[in-house]
């Protein structure tokens, strides 16, 4: 006959029941400023910028307002995206950026 110990659960337990608040936490549509969305982690791992402000100021876009940022070319946003960055487009960057927020806000 073998012995098994499977002491440990309630530790694990606790780890659900956190994961599952932040998971509610976050749950439906959220606001992230772009600082947050963007940190400087994942800026100096993905860019050769050390903040998203930084990069924007360094790209081709004159950008003071949302209105300005929503006014970009798409085609133009990606291209400066693709040369700037490791990714493709401005919607695979933030797509990225989005899962490691939320990873983040998961505990993860």
């Amino acid at each position: 006959m073998i012995k098994v110990d499977f002491s440990g659960f309630e530790e694990l337990e606790r780890e659900l029941k956190k994961i599952e608040q932040n998971l509610k936490n976050i749950e439906g549509e959220n606001s992230i400023p772009f600082t947050e969305l963007f940190p400087f982690e994942f800026m100096k791992k993905h860019t050769q910028f050390s903040s998203i402000e930084d990069m924007f100021n360094e790209s081709p876009f004159t950008i003071n307002s949302e209105e300005d940022f929503a006014a970009i070319d798409e085609d133009e946003l990606d291209n400066f995206i693709n040369k700037a960055t490791d990714f493709d487009s401005w919607g695979k960057m933030q797509e990225t950026a989005a899962i490691n927020w939320a990873q983040k806000q998961l505990g993860f």
